[in-house]
């Protein structure tokens, strides 16, 4: 399997993403347990990368993605995001990331990405609380999601001694 270098860490080429797995409020459990069992198959044939986000199904795609986790952790990549809609305070961001940690079933998250760039909000604040999350042990790599360039430049010029690891 073709794996992507981070330091200290193995990803494999193709990764698994948890958008559709339901909501709390309306799902089928059958197909749930489906998508969990689909989940565990790719992680036994090496697909490491897991995607997700608290935006799936409001918290719950990150759920599932915990379950299907279970004894599987140290084995995955696992990748989530915040948003920037909410709580965009230092403390917010960092609740944010603890409460992902929490639905996972996980004391550390491999990667936080904003999924969003959101030009109302303070980004030094944003980076600084991700990267004070990194030095707290809670993650391990920050990154980006549907930035472009310049937004990517500024990000990580928000940061000290983290680097944008993906977009």
């Amino acid at each position: 399997m073709d794996l992507r270098k981070l330091p200290s860490a193995a990803i494999s080429a193709i990764g698994q993403g948890a958008t559709r797995l339901g909501t709390r409020a309306s799902h089928d459990r059958v197909r749930v347990e489906a998508r969990i069992a689909a989940m565990r198959h790719g992680i036994a044939r090496g697909l490491s990368y897991i995607d997700t986000a608290p935006l799936y199904g409001a918290g719950f795609s990150e759920e599932v993605v915990g379950e299907a986790l279970v004894g599987l952790r140290k084995r995955c990549f696992l990748a989530t995001k915040i948003g920037l809609d909410d709580d965009s305070s230092h403390a917010g961001i960092r609740q944010s990331v603890r409460d992902s940690m929490a639905r996972l079933g996980t004391d550390y998250l491999d990667l936080v990405q904003v999924h969003w760039p959101n030009p109302f909000v303070h980004q030094e604040e944003v980076f600084g609380a991700l990267e004070a999350a990194v030095v707290a042990g809670e993650v391990r790599f920050v990154g980006v999601s549907n930035h472009c360039a310049g937004e990517i430049q500024e990000a990580q010029r928000c940061l000290r001694t983290a680097n944008i690891a993906s977009n």
